[in-house]
């Protein structure tokens, strides 16, 4: 008998109605599995990160960048597009911990982890979890979760595993149904994707993770204003436009210009739990185009290079932006140079996972939304699983006036890219 097993991710950013409310406990509130983790686990300082975190974050963002470039340059140019490195790794590395021998080889090192145990990737899985847990500037809802019918035998040690490190639920019912793990996923997003799956057979093993991102500026932009904004083929469309001057880190890299938006009340992007940044291609060029010039290596240096950047006065414009956007990582997995093709072929090695023989993995999806306004940034992400050289120094801007198609990073103050995505439209309200 053939077993399936799947991975979903759920993604969502989103905007709230009023600035100055932050993520941590809330008195009264009944705590999130992240903020339990973090809680039992306790915080890492973001300035002195553990190695074991820090290497776990460069793979999964230069991993994370990869399946996006790879997905911007094979879609049509013009479309919107939008994916949650966080959400996408962790599934990924629930189904490392699960597999074992050859296939364990072969996707950690696709995943950038070659050389490391499970027990090492759980535990830093664990502590950077706990860490994002701790955040007090936003809110952030990570969850990640098991679910099968009960055919397929699930190991009780990756049980505790997922349990203890992942933070996640697991859930094991005869009469399991589509509806149950959609609410699941549309409680864990605050809404904003109510359907994730839209079937399951009664051999299917389901790893799903789900992210909820909400972000208050400081202070709230004033009402946005129409303002022109050039398509990649040169149609000028107007665009709601937000402006203001803010103390930011700014500057040029790799030929593009970028600016880091903090979240909350922090004096500067520098001192924020996390940021938006903004990536303007120079001289006209499509996300398409700028992303085709950049390795992996390439884009784990931005970080490195905007650490040493100062906050200063900078003019802003930019456009608002919601979109909401599907993505089926089977597609990149077929590519010789993703490195997952062979998780698509019979006799993958699951055995820390399941003693049932013969699971295959069935799917790799993810859906995300995103909403930036004036007051802030709302973002969801849900994943389903079914079994750098330097550069010249940079320049502070003074201005930075986004008029063109761009791309954006969601990023935590540990470095983790939450979600990455480009706008190559920001009146396109939705695009699949």
């Amino acid at each position: 008998m053939k077993s399936n097993l799947s991975v979903y991710l759920s993604l969502t950013l989103a905007s709230a109605g009023l600035a100055g409310c932050g993520g941590g406990v809330i008195p009264g509130a009944p705590l999130t599995r992240l903020q339990e983790l973090s809680q039992s686990v306790g915080c890492q300082n973001v300035a002195n990160l553990s190695s074991d975190v820090a290497s776990l974050i460069q793979a999964s963002n230069a991993f994370g960048f990869q399946v996006f470039q790879n997905g911007a340059l094979s879609e049509e140019t013009g479309t919107n597009r939008m994916m949650s490195t966080l959400s996408l790794t962790q599934a990924l590395q629930m189904l490392l911990v699960g597999s074992a021998n050859a296939t364990q080889t072969q996707l950690a090192t696709a995943l950038r982890l070659a050389g490391q145990t499970s027990a090492q990737v759980s535990s830093s899985v664990q502590s950077l979890l706990a860490t994002l847990g701790c955040r007090k500037g936003y809110t952030l809802q990570v969850a990640d979760s098991l679910w099968s019918d009960g055919n397929i035998q699930v190991l009780p040690s990756y049980r505790q595993t997922l349990t203890n490190d992942f933070a996640a639920q697991v859930d094991f019912d005869p009469s399991l149904t589509a509806a149950q793990i959609n609410q699941w996923v549309s409680q864990n997003t605050n809404g904003m994707i109510p359907q994730l799956v839209s079937r399951l057979s009664s051999d299917d093993l389901l790893l799903v993770n789900a992210i909820y991102f909400n972000g208050l500026w400081g202070k709230p932009f004033n009402p946005a204003q129409p303002a022109a904004f050039t398509l990649t083929g040169g149609q000028v469309v107007q665009a709601p436009t937000l402006q203001d001057e803010r103390t930011i880190q700014s500057g040029t890299w790799k030929g593009f210009s970028v600016a880091a938006i903090p979240y909350g009340f922090a004096s500067s992007s520098s001192s924020a739990d996390a940021s938006l940044i903004l990536l303007l291609p120079a001289n006209g060029q499509s996300p398409q185009q700028a992303l085709a010039s950049l390795s992996a290596a390439d884009y784990v240096s931005l970080g490195t290079e905007m650490a040493t950047w100062p906050s200063s006065p900078v003019s802003l414009s930019f456009p608002k932006f919601s979109f909401t956007k599907a993505f089926d990582l089977v597609s990149y997995m077929k590519g010789p140079s993703s490195g997952l093709s062979f998780l698509l072929s019979p006799g993958l090695d699951l055995s820390a996972m399941t003693s049932t023989g013969g699971v295959s993995l069935g799917s790799v999806s993810q859906q995300t939304r995103i909403e930036v306004s004036e007051t802030g940034t709302q973002a969801a992400a849900a994943t389903e699983d079914g079994v750098a050289s330097a550069s010249a120094p940079t320049s502070v801007l003074t201005s930075f006036i986004v008029d063109q198609p761009f791309i954006f990073i969601l990023r935590d103050a540990t470095g983790m890219d939450l979600f990455i995505g480009a706008v190559n439209d920001p009146t396109s309200q939705d695009s699949q």
